[in-house]
């Protein structure tokens, strides 16, 4: 098992096991774990640090951006289609799905 752990410092328990029965070694998964259990045989974990999402990004963005503009617009009013609203909505149907983004006008209430 120390051979096997010293080739491969990455190895789980069950991949242990397995390299262990491929080389002829009749063993039970339970017994490996509990023997690395017993003798503090930490092994080797590394966690992936999940990939930054695109979309987040530039929400954050946006919304960092849009409290610069609307600490600007407390100054004075917004000229017509200079301040949108919008939303995000899933809309399912019986085929897949659509998303719906509406777009308001903040001074006239229109979708440009």
């Amino acid at each position: 098992m120390e051979e096997v752990l010293l080739e491969h410092p990455e190895y789980g328990y069950r991949r242990i096991t397995k390299e262990l029965q491929r080389k002829g070694i009749p063993v039970n998964h339970k017994r490996i774990h509990r023997l690395l259990q017993d003798f503090h045989l930490s092994l080797k974990r590394t966690t992936r640090r999940p990939k930054p999402n695109p979309l987040l990004r530039i929400v954050l963005v946006a919304g960092e951006r849009a409290d610069l503009r609307a600490s600007l617009l407390k100054r004075r009013e917004p000229e017509p289609f200079e301040l949108l609203y919008t939303d995000f909505t899933l809309l399912p149907y019986r085929g897949g799905k659509a998303w719906f983004l509406p777009i308001l006008d903040h001074v006239t209430g229109a979708s440009p």
